[in-house]
């Protein structure tokens, strides 16, 4: 059974999916990707991926989706950046025009979380002074935690990273994208593609 999903999002989610599935399944092979949305998307249709996990946009007329849980997007934010008014001010209203001057560390335009980063941005106006920019969220976030800018990521990574976070300021955004369980249309025959779609459905995401 090959699955493809992104590298840091395999590990939050998948111990506790690995051990469910080996009780179900006697022998699981997992294909734990360092790939994009896009690419996983791409070789789940040239069938070289069962099943991938992640965000689906809606114009792939060949894949069958279910929705397993929303992932909301926070701003991290390296306390030296705006004073303590500021961000009262900016939690209070959700006015993020006074992130204007500070520096970002940014997901590049591959990532779901860059290509939302820019965009909640865009929607405040803001073209950010990019101080750093990689495709890794775990990179990401150990440049902002050492000092480099402010990152827009989904809130599972601070679920994940929260002890290394504890000194920054997290802020909650008003947006929000879907991970799904995705699969061929034509393809839910095997039974090991219908036992993992089972086990994935039963666990508890958030």
């Amino acid at each position: 059974l090959h699955v493809g999903i992104s590298q840091t999002r395999s590990q939050i989610i998948m111990p506790d999916l690995i051990r469910r599935m080996r009780k179900e399944l006697p022998h699981v092979l997992i294909r734990i990707s360092e790939r994009t949305n896009d690419v996983l998307i791409e070789k789940l249709l040239e069938g070289e991926l069962d099943i991938m996990i992640g965000n689906v946009s809606d114009h792939h007329p060949k894949i069958f989706k279910e929705t397993l849980y929303s992932e909301s997007m926070v701003l991290i934010l390296p306390n030296v950046f705006l004073t303590r008014e500021q961000l009262t001010e900016m939690n209070r209203t959700g006015d993020l025009s006074v992130l204007e001057e500070v520096p970002f560390v940014m997901n590049t335009q591959n990532d779901i979380a860059g290509r939302f980063g820019t965009a909640i941005l865009e929607s405040s106006h803001i073209v950010p002074y990019t101080a750093a920019m990689s495709d890794s969220a775990e990179t990401c976030l150990r440049m902002c935690i050492d000092g480099l800018g402010a990152y827009i990521c989904p809130d599972i990574y601070v679920r994940f990273y929260r002890d290394r976070l504890k000194h920054l300021s997290i802020i909650p955004l008003d947006y929000s994208y879907q991970i799904c369980l995705a699969r061929r249309q034509e393809l839910y025959d095997k039974t090991s593609i219908q036992t993992f779609w089972k086990c994935c459905r039963e666990m508890k995401w958030q």
